[in-house]
């Protein structure tokens, strides 16, 4: 029957079943290597980010370890308690300042032996905090510290709330003597949501359990997990493991990890199906793909077979150099049909694979700068704050009382920087943020200048727009005192005329000509930080939220100074 078929019906034949073996064979291939590999690393990846919660909680508790430790070992505390009469505010003043850099901490105390507390909050139950310590050393104390399951604070005077609790002994190992107890109050709120977030970004299911099998949180919070347990109960101990088990009647991988410091175990369940969803809606779509690529090529065969000529021996050799890298070789098209609209068709194909090609470096360009900057992105605030502040305190320790209030001012001026109100802000906030910077370049230029602050009363609780005093600032210091022989002055103050805010900025320093002024407020450049922010970009914001009405006004004489003022409505939002 095939003797008698025509050329075109030979070939349209012959190439379908090519075609429907190939696809057949590099489907089997991919399926059977690509998608179990996807599988695998699909799964691979979502326990990966299901361990980042380990992490951050044990990152929580050894700082907290940490800053007990600290305390526990200051020999101004430790000289303090061994006077052995009242309550010294000393101490409690060192508590208030270790909770103001860690916000995750609500409270800390200390009890000596006698009975004395020192706290971190006034209003703050002593004989039930000290009934609530004679409970938890009973059952639990021990000399390197502990930390207690959570419970309801009720030795808070204003309010009751749920906090984790760690214990830990203030003892002098060399002298033998025992000073008393130390207790820090986490916010177990401020755990959950540590918890929470990344199980939201990563659906799973924990549960966090101490040595004797007793829930300390689970999430979501709604679910009861201890059939896990009672399943499954290798899972609590010191050591990780990983078990495919049912839970809930659903298949799912259960990862146990102990947390250091603790005997606390933190269990996540993730449901198998939800984490290969994604890789079966591709499964689909590659089986789609290939349905559809098994139609199109077959059409394409029909129309192929039409003839064997010298338009597709030269289609045939412009592929080859295609094939090459070659993307410069159009095929000459000689005629409309279908041959023709195919010549055109790869024309058109070599022009857009060049330009995909062009377009694809440059994505590519743009991809890996994105990941630097996500990368740079990723130091943690808190990471900072806890690390200047355990510079602060060896610069206590060592009383070294310039450093440890230079680091303060660091710490302050970072938490400001990091914050997330807005761009508006308490005028307040602004002015103890300069007030910050300029105790660090005290320290750095000495005696060069005086600063004088100057807000009433009624105008520290207006709005302003964040961060526009501290570049006019630097360019008091770093313009205005350069090469300056006399003692320096900033004057800041703020007044209220009508419905508006005036802020003024002025300096004794060198002033400047109209063209110096001219020039610093053309100066916009993004790139610029700190004292190199431009002028203009300070009146620019101004006038973004506030008005074209508002912004800055320079007043300047060589070998006077400069008064920089700026206007903001009295009611800004």
């Amino acid at each position: 029957m095939m003797r008698h078929a025509s050329i075109r019906s030979k070939l349209f034949i012959q190439y379908c079943i090519f075609i429907i073996v190939f696809t057949g064979f590099i489907g089997y291939v991919a399926y059977s290597s690509f998608y179990e590999k996807l599988q695998e690393n699909k799964i691979d990846y979502t326990l990966e980010i299901s361990n980042k919660t380990k992490y951050n909680l044990e990152f929580l508790l050894t700082s907290i370890h940490n800053t007990a430790t600290l305390l526990s070992y200051d020999e101004e505390i430790l000289a303090k308690i061994s006077i052995g009469a009242g309550v010294d505010e000393d101490i409690n003043r060192i508590l208030k300042n270790t909770i103001s850099v860690q916000e995750y901490i609500k409270g800390i105390y200390i009890i000596s032996q006698d009975g004395r507390v020192w706290k971190s909050d006034w209003a703050i139950n002593d004989w039930a905090l000290k009934q609530k310590y004679r409970h938890i050393l009973r059952q639990k104390a021990q000399d390197d510290g502990i930390f207690a399951n959570a419970y309801s604070s009720e030795y808070h005077i204003t309010s009751q709330m749920k906090v984790l609790t760690y214990v830990r002994k203030i003892y002098d190992y060399t002298n033998d003597v025992d000073y008393g107890i130390i207790i820090i109050d986490i916010n177990y709120d401020y755990i959950r949501e540590l918890i929470s977030t990344i199980s939201v970004q990563n659906p799973q299911k924990l549960i966090l359990v101490n040595g004797n099998g007793e829930a300390i949180f689970t999430y979501p919070i709604n679910i009861l997990l201890d059939e896990v347990l009672v399943d499954y109960p290798d899972l609590i101990g010191n050591h990780g493991m990983r078990i495919d088990g049912v839970v809930f009647k659903e298949p799912s991988i259960i990862i146990s990890n102990p947390i250091k410091l603790t005997d606390w175990t933190l269990i996540g369940i993730h449901s198998t199906n939800k984490i290969l969803e994604d890789t079966k809606v591709m499964l689909q779509s590659l089986l789609e793909i290939t349905f559809l690529f098994l139609a199109v090529s077959i059409v394409m065969a029909y129309f192929l077979s039409y003839r064997i000529t010298r338009p597709i021996a030269e289609l045939s050799g412009a592929m080859k150099k295609v094939e090459k890298g070659d993307l410069s070789v159009p095929v000459e098209v000689r005629s409309n049909d279908e041959l023709g609209q195919l010549g055109l068709a790869f024309n058109h194909m070599q022009v857009k694979l060049k330009y995909f090609i062009n377009k694809n470096m440059e994505a590519e360009k743009q991809r890996s700068k994105m990941q630097y900057e996500v990368l740079q992105a990723q130091i943690n605030p808190h990471f900072l704050y806890n690390t200047l502040d355990s510079i602060r305190w060896l610069a206590s320790f060592n009383n070294i009382k310039t450093i440890e209030t230079m680091v303060t001012s660091i710490i302050n001026l970072l938490r400001y920087n990091f914050s997330r109100k807005g761009e508006v802000v308490d005028l307040q906030e602004e002015v103890e943020n300069v007030q910050n910077y300029l105790q660090i370049q005290r320290y750095r230029y000495g005696d060069m200048f005086d600063a004088v602050v100057e807000i009433p009363e009624e105008t520290r609780n207006l709005k302003t727009v964040k961060f526009i005093l501290q570049p006019i600032v630097e360019n008091c210091i770093f313009h205005g005192f350069e090469d300056f022989d006399k003692q320096g002055l900033i004057r800041i103050s703020a007044r209220l005329a009508e419905e508006f805010l005036y802020i003024v900025v002025e300096d004794n320093g060198a002033g400047m000509t109209e063209k110096q002024m001219e020039e610093l407020k053309q100066v916009n450049d993004p790139e610029k930080k700190y004292s190199e922010i431009g002028v203009r970009n300070i009146d620019e914001r101004i006038k973004f939220y506030c008005g074209k009405e508002y912004g800055l006004q320079i007043e300047s004489k060589v070998g006077e100074g400069t008064m920089v003022t700026i206007k903001l409505p009295a009611d800004l939002k």
